[in-house]
């Protein structure tokens, strides 16, 4: 059963309530669900974000699902990044993680499709550091 509109209402409410912002609330749904979407969520899934949403303070950050790119794979990504000199360009690292993963935000990629990305990653810049030399 999909996700009623009171229930979508009461999402973006509760995400007012508590100042967060769109990628938070989505990156609470990839957790919940695995997908970011808000429209995609069942009711069940609903309500455990509205849930999270309410309880939502300065705890310490839940879990992500086992299917979604874990934290280490998310450090080394933006490690990686970093070598690359993307850190001045947040922007750069999203666009080419939406051109080669098809997902918008590191947060959201699955855990396959980090495995691709970080050897990607490492790819481009041994190429740079072998074209330096």
């Amino acid at each position: 059963m999909n996700i009623t509109d009171s229930q979508i209402r009461k999402i973006w409410a509760a995400a007012r309530e508590k100042n967060l912002d769109e990628d938070t609330v989505r990156s609470i749904a990839a957790q919940v669900s695995g997908r970011p979407s808000i429209s995609g969520l069942t009711k069940t899934e609903a309500i455990q974000v509205i849930d999270r949403l309410e309880a939502k303070t300065n705890q310490a950050k839940p879990s992500r699902p086992a299917n979604m790119a874990t934290e280490k794979q998310i450090w080394k990504i933006e490690q990686l990044a970093r070598e690359l000199g993307w850190d001045g360009s947040p922007k750069r690292l999203e666009g080419f993680l939406l051109k080669y993963t098809g997902v918008a935000k590191l947060e959201w990629l699955p855990k396959q499709k980090a495995i691709g990305l970080i050897d990607g990653l490492k790819a481009m810049l041994e190429r740079r550091q072998q074209a330096a030399n």
